[in-house]
């Protein structure tokens, strides 16, 4: 079982090394990280940005194709008013065909005039009955409004085409008089037909819708959405020719997440739509950011592998310096008082004499033996020897000087080495003090303990060369000062007269 001490000893480590470690970790997986996601938001914002700017330059290309499909149409329908006449029919069959052949092949369906009594009049498509014509919107507006111009219309079912057409139509005026509407039907499907190609992704959508909000032609469901109109409100609803702007909303017909870019015509009134996929768009760049996250979360991991490793290993390799620390100072010192052992005493003692020359300065050593320690242990038991031990260690401390050695050398004998000694009574001096601090009583418990000490003297060079020479000298000195001692404190026997003072 491990010492309490080394556990909390390795708890303070863990705390001093893994918790910087852990902060500053947690600290630089939070700036990756915020990187990292700022990052992939950066990339869908560009996406988005860049897609926007796709878009409007196809919007421009197909506002532009578009209005000249218009224009196209409005001048032939301005060249067949002015060439129509009722009774030269195969004349304007003629004029009719060529007109037409300069549009691209199924865009045109039908060329009609509608009489000024709402009858048709005449179809390039022949006639086999004259469906009344007179409630369809491209016909009233010119017979109520002279000033009208060119009108488009709403997808509508044709009467004699049968098909689904828009019809471009402008006011027949003879002397100043309402005498019919010429129409043009233009064929939704060769709309369709060209968005479809210009889709570059399974849910992109580009509709054609008139100002008032009509789907004139689009690329997807193309059979759902003609002629209707949207019930929910848009950014362009109220727009104004040549206006153009983008928004993000799901789609009217399929619920589809788009990003709208839309034009109004600056000509015409209406308005081309394209409707990118938000789906199709952000797909590679979430497969990128995951991608990247991915590798985040992988380098978090393996960075914080590292560093735990790394916090192993150091706790590991301080906890090894700790115990080698330990070990050495185990060797060196004392157990009990901590203190120099004899070893480290020795080994002292050996470097001091090697550099001190013997005419240098002199150095001296004391050795220290407490008298009657052992009736202390006897009677008060060793924890109380063991207290006493230490304070004599604490003592000797207080009254060394700072360059002296202290160190324990047996049960209770104690050497200090003595350095730099300038003065022949240094010795003396500090004698003098430790012998006083040493015969101050010492508490032990409820008592208080007198101890004595008998303290032995030697100097290098006088009374030895080597370190056996010098510890054995003070030790002689010291037996000596102990047995003067003991004469002076035992009465004099049978026959024996003290000593006269005096």
């Amino acid at each position: 079982m491990s010492d309490p001490s080394e556990r909390s000893f390795s708890l303070r480590h863990i705390v001093v090394v893994a918790l910087p470690a852990f902060v500053l970790m947690l600290a630089l997986t939070g700036v990756y990280w915020w990187h990292l996601l700022a990052s992939g938001d950066s990339l869908r914002r560009a996406t988005i940005q860049n897609a926007q700017l796709r878009a409007e330059q196809v919007n421009d290309a197909l506002s532009v194709a578009v209005s000249m499909l218009f224009f196209n149409a409005d001048e032939a329908i301005q060249s067949l008013v002015a060439f129509y006449q009722p009774r030269k029919v195969q004349e304007f069959n003629e004029q009719a065909r060529v007109l037409t052949q300069r549009f691209p092949q199924g865009s045109v369906l039908q060329v009609a005039v509608i009489g000024p009594d709402g009858y048709l009049e005449y179809s390039n498509l022949g006639m086999k009955e004259k469906p009344y014509l007179g409630d369809r919107e491209h016909f009233s507006v010119h017979q109520d409004k002279p000033g009208q111009g060119l009108f488009i219309s709403k997808p509508l079912m044709g009467k004699v085409s049968g098909k689904w057409s828009i019809q471009f139509s402008r006011r027949i005026e003879r002397n100043g008089r309402f005498a019919g509407v010429m129409v043009l039907s233009l064929s939704p499907d060769f709309l369709y037909q060209n968005l479809s190609r210009l889709a570059q992704a399974p849910n992109d959508v580009f509709q054609i819708m008139r100002s008032t909000g009509e789907i004139m032609a689009r690329n997807r469901d193309m059979e759902k959405s003609i002629g209707l109109k949207s019930s929910q409100p848009s950014p362009y609803d109220q727009a104004t020719p040549g206006q153009s702007g983008s928004y993000t909303a799901p789609g009217t017909i399929d619920q589809v997440e788009r990003l709208y870019q839309w034009q109004h015509l600056p000509d015409y009134p209406v308005i081309v739509v394209l409707g990118q996929s938000m789906k199709g768009l952000m797909a590679p760049v979430e497969k990128a950011i995951l991608q990247e996250r991915i590798k985040g979360i992988l380098s978090t991991l393996a960075t914080w592998i590292c560093a735990g490793l790394a916090v192993v290993l150091t706790l590991r390799v301080q906890t090894n310096i700790r115990r080698r620390v330990e070990f050495e100072y185990a060797a060196l010192h004392d157990a009990l008082t901590g203190l120099r052992n004899r070893k480290a005493l020795q080994d002292h003692l050996d470097r001091q004499i090697e550099k001190t020359a013997p005419d240098a300065s002199a150095f001296g050593l004391l050795f220290i033996d407490l008298d009657d320690f052992k009736q202390i242990n006897d009677l008060h038991g060793h924890t109380a020897g063991d207290t006493v031990l230490k304070t004599v260690a604490s003592r000797l401390r207080q009254c060394a000087r700072g360059s002296d050695l202290l160190a324990r050398i047996g049960g209770d004998e104690f050497v200090v080495v003595c350095h730099d000694l300038q003065h022949p009574d240094d010795m003396k001096i500090l004698v003098g003090r430790i012998r006083h601090a040493l015969d101050q009583p010492m508490g032990i418990g409820p008592e208080a303990i007198h101890v004595g000490a008998s303290i032995g003297v030697a100097l290098y060079p006088e009374d030895g060369m080597t370190t056996t020479q010098l510890l054995d000298a003070a030790d002689r000195d010291m037996y000596s000062q102990k047995f003067d001692r003991k004469s002076e404190l035992s009465p004099p026997g049978p026959g024996q007269t003290p000593a006269s003072a005096d």
